[in-house]
């Protein structure tokens, strides 16, 4: 359930008497910090610390409170803070959305807004944590803690205990949305084939039996519409009125994967370019009704980037991996030809509506000089970014889009954390082709690590379950968004 606060209930209320005494001389200074208590974490003193400031600068009298305010909403609560605080001290949200960033807390499961779960998920990480001596913050600490999450599934099945698989599976998804750094990156292709569906989470005794006949299918369907020679030369199976109609297709695909990811040195290699124009053209056949649309040749090349771990079977596991994302994100490009301003896809509307909300300020400009930002939207969300950031940016974004417990309504959250953080920039320019020339370079910005927070830090407002709300919509927005603006 809902817990409410009331505005005069935030930060003020935590029993410390601070009053200064009656003195015919008022002390004018703000009160002396207190010194943090020892069993303070990284993320306590990180948070005392953006509090302070923002209490120097607004109401200095709460320094004296500083670590019982800190105590008090730390992990989960932080956003409720600051929500509060921007109600109360008239914050706009876009400032909000930089403290939350700052001040985050990746030990806690800020990304789920039900409250039970999270409540169990915090249990379940606790108990991990407390056997392993490890810890949430520390990314190596994460990384074995991985480890031992996908090994309690194998051993539990393998003694037929079961295990608390729900909290397991809870756990996993945590850890790979924070993602899988440098310790666990190995772990990434079989992580992706658990979360993605490749693999059924529940069942780790039949996940090498299910992986081998994975393979032989999909060399099966390849065997039947297309064979490559040893001089990497391809020749089209497909017979009768249909084989023109595939040749064509062929040709489309090899040009479209001969342009990808050429920054890359994998992907230049023709044994590499062959594997994926393959696995696209197999996808083609094997799905009549989706067939083959541009731009997908960039998402299978993260997919293709992330499974050739294991260069034997590298193909066979990028199809897989292409096949069941596809399920799920086909809708946008079976709807790329069909786009227009007045039905947007839903990552766009998404974004749009968050736009508004969080920056109207930005959202009116970048209206009033015709800023062509939902083609720019409709890339990022229909693609996942592939086409427009770095293959290792790209391939920690996929970390959260797929392990996200709402999946791929993150994704308009990274959209507005990736504009939000060229704010000035966007705000200063009024033509449009300077516009577009910003909105095509926004996804390699340099600072891949504030966006992400930026984008968690929008994530853990929109799922708070806390009232009142935040962004709060006052009236005069929702007029203009009655009236178009």
């Amino acid at each position: 359930s809902a817990i409410t606060f009331a505005l005069d209930d935030d930060d003020d209320e935590v029993g410390v008497d601070i009053s200064q005494g009656d003195y015919n001389v008022k002390d004018c200074r703000p009160p002396e910090l207190p010194e943090p208590p020892s069993d303070f974490t990284a993320e306590d003193l990180r948070l005392r610390e953006v509090l302070a400031d923002f209490y120097f600068r607004h109401k200095a009298d709460n320094l004296a409170n500083i670590n019982l305010i800190t105590k008090r909403y730390r992990g989960r609560s932080v956003s409720h803070l600051w929500a509060q605080l921007a109600l109360k001290y008239k914050v706009d949200a876009y400032n909000v959305v930089e403290l939350l960033a700052r001040t985050l807390y990746e030990s806690a499961p800020f990304e789920y807004g039900d409250e039970h779960q999270a409540e169990s998920l915090e249990t379940r990480l606790a108990e991990l944590q407390t056997a392993m001596l490890g810890s949430m913050e520390v990314p190596e600490d994460r990384a074995e803690l991985l480890r031992r999450c996908l090994e309690t599934k194998e051993t539990s099945c393998a003694d037929g205990t079961g295990g608390n698989t729900e909290g397991s599976d809870s756990v996993l998804r945590m850890l790979c949305f924070r993602g899988l750094h440098q310790g666990s990156s190995e772990l990434r292709p079989q992580v992706w084939k658990l979360l993605l569906g490749c693999l059924p989470v529940a069942r780790p005794s039949e996940w090498n039996v299910l992986q081998s006949e994975m393979r032989s299918l999909y060399a099966k369907y390849k065997s039947e519409v297309l064979v490559v020679s040893n001089e990497l030369k391809f020749e089209v199976k497909v017979e009768g009125s249909r084989q023109m109609e595939a040749i064509h297709l062929l040709q489309q695909i090899q040009k479209d994967v001969d342009r990808t990811r050429q920054d890359v040195d994998h992907f230049r290699r023709p044994s590499t370019r062959v594997a994926l124009i393959s696995l696209l053209f197999v996808y083609a056949h094997v799905n009549p009704d989706v067939q083959y649309v541009q731009g997908m040749n960039e998402v299978a090349a993260v997919a293709f980037h992330v499974m050739s771990a294991d260069p034997e079977y590298e193909e066979a596991d990028a199809f897989w991996c292409f096949t069941f994302l596809m399920r799920e994100i086909k809708v946008g490009f079976t709807q790329a030809l069909e786009q227009s301003a007045d039905c947007p896809s839903a990552g766009v509307a998404a974004l749009d509506r968050l736009l508004r909300t969080y920056d109207p300020e930005l959202a009116r400009h970048l209206n009033k000089v015709s800023c062509p930002i939902a083609v720019f939207a409709f890339r990022w969300c229909t693609l996942l970014f592939a086409q427009d950031v770095s293959l290792e940016s790209a391939v920690r974004l996929w970390d959260c889009f797929i392990a996200d417990p709402k999946r791929f309504d993150f994704v308009p959250h990274a959209c507005l954390a990736a504009l939000l953080s060229h704010r000035d920039e966007l705000l200063a320019l009024e033509e449009q082709g300077a516009l577009a020339e910003l909105l095509r370079r926004i996804p390699r910005q340099p600072d891949f690590d504030g966006w992400l927070r930026r984008a968690w830090a929008i994530c853990s407002l929109e799922r708070r379950a806390q009232t009142p709300a935040f962004p709060a919509r006052s009236a005069a927005l929702a007029l203009r968004e009655l009236s178009g603006w």
